[in-house]
């Protein structure tokens, strides 16, 4: 028997009343029961189907949570595994997770939500509210100059440097040392290397000018103006850009764990939170994702209105398909799924060594869910269970290696 054999325990809440008749399996038993197995090596789906269990083992992956939603409601959640491999505490509704870019998701609803307020504009030159740092003047910004559609969008001309790192055993560098590429900060600086607009190429560091907006607008730190605009009033306390998490949260805190299954400590480092700071757990992401379901839909919520909704989930460019290996589009904030004629919003995220997160959803259908593993293959692993909950509720797509 395998350690994740052996300790391998679930929880599974169920929040609709079961069918009269005779005992079947339920969705959730069906879903878990049923993963649909992909052979990543070919680019396909097998065929064949796995329990959770055997599937978690095979990618060497000690914790699962995530939260389905059907009829634009939480239909169930589960949880299985561990926070930490070999240690007895299990996963639970309550244990936080690394996001990675997912955080960007969250970010964009708080740069619409001021959008709405009228204090941003979409297409305004960024350095109208720019006070402690500029997007440097180019060559690429004499015609175009960059903006808040085109940094959600990643269409801003950023460079595409993949993590913004910093010299070890140094105190972190400030957000504009960070923009400017000076040390302690080791990553190159924010100058736009392509006229804004023009084409598509995946930034982090946009998303820490996004950041700077919002600090210097506000005169608040980033992880308050979240706190403020969403968490709060949406009820997620169990979701922080703050790192370390405070103590109440850290107790339920998921470990990363490397592509072997070994624990490595969680890393979050640096000052840019909007670009993959935020630790939350896939119930509190629910509740967002039914906030943004809700107001596209047409109900005028406590966050964002229909029109918001709709202009977030609105097509801003395409992606190149060698960009997630599928047919999608930025939208601001998420990708779209382009292989559906029905709005399909997602976007996934991973933090080094090793947590991964989805979010997807159909916004018009209420169907959607969330997924937090605390594993760094752990991408693979969410997207069989997605091809299981596609062939489960129907959803218009989700099967994209499908046979």
């Amino acid at each position: 028997m395998t350690w994740i054999s052996a300790v391998l325990g679930f929880a599974t809440v169920l929040l609709v009343s079961p069918a009269s008749g005779a005992r079947s399996q339920s969705r959730s038993e069906r879903v878990m029961d049923n993963l649909q197995v992909i052979d990543f090596a070919n680019g396909q789906q097998t065929g064949e189907s796995a329990p959770l269990a055997e599937r978690m083992e095979f990618y060497k992956t000690p914790g699962v949570s995530l939260v389905v939603i059907d009829s634009t409601a939480v239909d169930w959640s589960q949880q299985c595994g561990l926070l930490k491999a070999d240690e007895p505490a299990r996963v639970t509704e309550e244990s936080v997770f690394q996001a990675g870019s997912v955080s960007k998701f969250v970010t964009s609803v708080v740069v619409l939500r001021f959008v709405e307020d009228g204090v941003l504009d979409l297409d305004a030159d960024v350095n109208r509210y720019l006070t402690s740092w500029k997007v440097p003047e180019s060559e690429f910004t004499t015609d175009r100059k960059v903006t808040l559609r085109h940094l959600l969008s990643h269409q801003a001309g950023m460079p595409s440097f993949p993590q913004l790192e910093q010299e070890s055993g140094r105190p972190d560098p400030t957000l504009p040392q960070l923009l400017n590429g000076e040390a302690p900060a080791l990553n190159p600086p924010a100058v736009p290397c392509y006229e804004p607009g023009s084409q598509w190429s995946y930034s982090n560091i946009g998303y820490a000018v996004v950041q700077l907006v919002l600090e210097d607008l506000t005169g608040k730190r980033f992880p308050q103006i979240v706190e403020d605009v969403l968490f709060r009033p949406l009820g997620m306390g169990s979701s922080s850009f703050t790192y370390p998490l405070a103590e109440g949260l850290r107790q339920h805190e998921a470990w990363p764990h490397d592509s072997q299954g070994q624990p490595r400590p969680p890393e979050q480092e640096g000052p840019a939170r909007a670009v993959g700071g935020l630790m939350t757990t896939p119930g509190d992401m629910a509740k967002l994702v039914l906030e943004v379901m809700k107001a596209y839909q047409g109900d005028r919520g406590r966050i964002i209105l229909p029109e918001t909704a709709a202009l977030m989930v609105t097509r801003q460019i395409k992606m190149p398909d060698a960009a997630l290996g599928l047919p999608l589009s930025d939208g601001l904030g998420v990708f779209i799924d382009d292989t559906t004629d029905e709005v399909c919003f997602l976007h996934p995220g991973h933090n080094s060594p090793g947590t991964t997160f989805v979010v997807i959803a159909y916004p018009a259908l209420g169907k959607g869910a969330v997924i937090a593993v605390n594993g760094n293959v752990g991408d693979r692993l969410y997207m069989e269970i997605v091809a299981g909950l596609a062939m489960e509720y129907g959803w218009p797509s989700g099967q994209p290696l499908k046979q």
